[in-house]
């Protein structure tokens, strides 16, 4: 997408920093005043947020307007380790590092008839439902798209005929070599014949895909799945021969007997509570295997507060809020502003179950690592004052009152 010079455009990207700097301020400042106001907000807080809500939108609508574009997509490049043994299982663990775009993947049937029952769902669907339906409507692009969707009806027939004309084509010719059949009638790939030409063209198709196969299969998952990858393309053929005719078979009852098409029940195996325990895993383990965040970054965060202890234990499943003692567990929350660097940070009873020296070394680091980052902290300790530029106290009869802090005004307003 090439960038383009508009005066309008950079003048929209100057006050959308500007917005985005002195937002957070302004969007706390005003959540406060409605919560302290209840359920019944004046008719001056009503009209704040309303306005609120009408610049933004005004705002969003400018600045799409100024780059001059129609859509936007984001492709988010991660990389993640993938340890699997090797030479199927009876070799030492390997480990390998990926880069690819985010995405996700899904778990399909590890047994033939689910499989095919789960294929015959789109076969019947897309194939021959979508047909009935909607027939070959469109432009010629979009009947292009159509006979991709569809032709699986057809071939995956013609597959399963060419593997039976192969092993026919085998066993004569093992009948040949051991002498039991000696007759043989002059072939029809003959060369120079279309025949012959056209065999040479799938041929030269087959060789391509399994190439592709076996180079995409071995960067993801070594070299041993990308050697079974090419007999898996006939238990695939397979797989799709039998939804392919359970499909046909559901759809001419249809048409036939005018009996209702009901689509099979994928099935659905719901691991146990074992199971879970040893597959399961926790969210800053993942990002750590998929490399989206540093190992380091997290160690460090939890050595600033204190929990050094806890640093190689990142990947340990463990039922963590019972080990950890509610002070620890308020030490690791510090640990993980730390690591996000948030523009606001809410604390509430964050401290109560350390010390004053403890709490006073916690709120110092983060005024000294997150110098732009905006406290609002709720506590019951007189010593948080020094930490805030403004303080909020609440009398419990829904009144309030606004003080100044102990803390310097050159720092954040919190």
């Amino acid at each position: 997408m090439a960038n383009r010079k508009n005066p309008r455009a950079a003048l929209v990207a100057r006050q959308a920093t500007d917005l985005a700097v002195a937002a957070p301020q302004v969007v706390a400042h005003r959540l406060t005043r409605m919560a302290m106001a209840g359920a019944n907000p004046s008719a001056r807080d009503r009209r704040e947020f309303t306005r609120m809500v009408s610049e933004k939108q005004t705002a969003f609508q400018q600045s799409w307007a100024a780059m001059g574009m129609q859509s936007i997509f984001a492709r988010f490049p991660v990389q993640f380790r993938v340890r699997r043994p090797s030479w199927f299982g009876w070799g030492p663990v390997r480990e390998r590092t990926q880069q690819m775009a985010l995405c996700v993947r899904e778990y399909f049937p590890d047994n033939f008839r689910a499989s095919y029952r789960q294929k015959a769902r789109w076969v019947l669907g897309i194939g021959l439902q979508s047909w009935e339906s909607l027939g070959w409507r469109g432009s010629l692009a979009t009947k292009y798209l159509l006979a991709r969707d569809r032709k699986g009806i057809i071939t995956s027939f013609v597959s399963i005929i060419a593997y039976i004309i192969f092993l026919q084509l085998l066993l004569f010719w093992l009948l040949k070599m051991t002498g039991v059949w000696t007759m043989q009638f002059p072939s029809v790939f003959q060369a120079g014949t279309w025949q012959m030409n056209v065999a040479l063209l799938t041929t030269a198709a087959l060789a391509t895909r399994v190439v592709q196969r076996f180079y995409f299969v071995n960067r993801l998952y070594g070299w041993e799945h990308a050697l079974m990858s090419i007999p898996r393309m006939v238990v695939g053929n397979m797989i799709n021969f039998m939804a392919t005719a359970r499909a046909w078979k559901v759809f001419l009852a249809y048409l036939l007997f005018g009996k209702r098409m009901v689509w099979d029940k994928t099935m659905h195996d719901f691991p146990d509570a074992a199971q879970l325990v040893q597959t399961r895993k926790q969210l800053g383990e993942l990002l750590t295997t998929w490399q989206a965040v540093e190992p380091e970054r997290l160690q460090q965060a939890l050595r600033q507060v204190s929990l050094a202890h806890l640093a190689d234990k990142l990947d340990v499943n463990q039922d963590w809020s019972r080990i950890l003692s509610i002070g620890e567990q308020q030490r690791l929350a510090f640990a993980r502003v730390l690591f996000n660097r948030p523009a606001i940070v809410f604390l509430d009873e964050s401290t109560s179950a350390m010390d004053e020296g403890l709490e006073h070394a916690l709120y110092t680091l983060l005024r000294e690592q997150m110098r732009s980052t905006m406290l609002v902290s709720v506590g019951h300790r007189s010593t948080l004052a020094g930490f805030h530029t403004h303080a909020l106290a609440v009398d419990g009869n829904g009144g309030w009152t606004l003080s100044e802090g102990s803390a310097p005004q050159s720092a954040p307003r919190a």
